[in-house]
């Protein structure tokens, strides 16, 4: 009965913040359709942009609950956790008293992360921080180097403090637990997700009990390399990617409008994308144009199909077929052990629903890249 409670109050949440999220995207896109018909295309873009932004937090909330789906494997790349730290944080705090203060060493290593899950962990741990402290106050956020011990990796050690009442001793066994809240708005979620994350990073989490003194969280997580060999941060991934020759490319999706959406924004881009429903079509398609001699230049696959075969089952029969073939794979879950190790299976690239036009792009021109710079 206890679960059953818990599930319903978890439901309750989800239902209500997704309609919150909906009211905006139909709202902002109604008013859009309007303004377009009255030739006011300005303000119609403005709304736009709102509908967007309310998409992404649709897309976060789906992220915090596959953590939970079974498997909720990390898809890790070397990462700068400076400014994950610095960007969530900020954005966190936008807009209220509260001020963040950072003391970040400047030769932080890289580490080896999933940078969303790891987002999510960095906001979830502020947010608390800032509920706690209330209208006014500050949160010390200190990062350091922790080198190696034995055969061990290099870890990086990240705290978080606030000036808040602190956590009483008699609950502190029970911050981890999900759906434990002492707060009356609250899903409890937050900290169960941090502790869920960070342990299939291979790092932990702890809190330490500061009664009356503030609260600190400390974040262990492994570096890129046993000893983060592959030094401070790296050049942001943000840039803008390459201009690419036009790509003959296939689109393997059981859904209609993805697939159609996926087509319209490689055609901005100055692709030719053809469409498949299934793994049994698109591996029909491949080898009819392989046989004509106007192969693909690239496959992005679904990872999986209910009741067909997704990407999972294809990708290995295209290989098959063109050992040369380039194929990304792309999923709207991170637990699927194909899609946090894509490479060993084969594939090229890895993409994760639902993405930007600019994610496509970025992840398209890296493969190709990878591709031309490969024997």
């Amino acid at each position: 009965a206890k679960k059953l409670e818990s599930i319903g109050i978890l439901a309750g949440g989800i239902a209500h913040d997704f309609n919150n999220i909906m009211a905006a995207i139909l709202g902002n896109i109604n008013l859009t359709r309007i303004l377009w018909e009255k030739d006011m295309p300005q303000r119609a873009s403005g709304l736009l942009e709102e509908a967007e932004k309310a998409i992404n937090r649709a897309k976060h909330l789906t992220q915090q609950l596959l953590t939970f789906s079974k498997g909720g494997e990390p898809v890790k790349r070397a990462a700068s956790l400076k400014e994950i730290v610095e960007e969530n944080t900020s954005f966190i705090l936008r807009g209220t008293g509260v001020r963040p203060l950072f003391d970040i060493a400047d030769d932080l290593w890289l580490a080896d992360i999933d940078p969303g899950q790891i987002s999510q962990v960095v906001q979830n741990i502020v947010l608390n921080a800032r509920q706690a402290i209330g209208e006014r106050g500050d949160i010390m956020i200190r990062a350091r180097n922790l080198p190696a011990v034995g055969d061990g990796p290099g870890l990086i050690r990240i705290d978080f403090e606030d000036s808040g009442p602190g956590i009483p001793r008699e609950i502190m066994d029970q911050v981890f637990d999900p759906y434990f809240t002492t707060k009356e708005m609250g899903s409890g979620l937050g900290l169960a997700i941090c502790h869920s994350i960070v342990t299939k990073h291979g790092g932990r989490i702890e809190i330490s009990p500061r009664e009356e003194e503030g609260t600190r969280v400390t974040v262990f997580l492994p570096a890129a390399g046993p000893m983060g060999e592959m030094g401070p941060m790296e050049e942001s991934t943000s840039k803008a990617p390459t201009a690419l020759p036009p790509l003959k490319i296939l689109i393997m999706d059981d859904e209609e409008m993805v697939r159609k959406v996926c087509v319209r924004m490689l055609a901005h881009m100055g692709h030719q994308a053809d469409e498949a429903e299934d793994g049994d079509k698109a591996l029909s398609m491949y080898r009819e144009a392989l046989e004509q001699g106007r192969p693909y230049d690239m496959v992005i696959m679904d990872l999986t199909i209910p009741g067909g075969k997704g990407g999972k089952e294809t990708g290995p029969e295209i290989l098959e077929l063109d050992p040369t073939a380039t194929i990304i794979v792309a999923s709207g879950y991170s637990n699927d052990p194909v899609l946090s190790d894509y490479s060993s299976h084969g594939f090229k690239g890895m993409l994760v629903k639902p993405f930007e036009m600019s994610e496509l792009e970025r992840e398209i021109v890296r493969v190709r890249g990878s591709r031309r710079e490969g024997p």
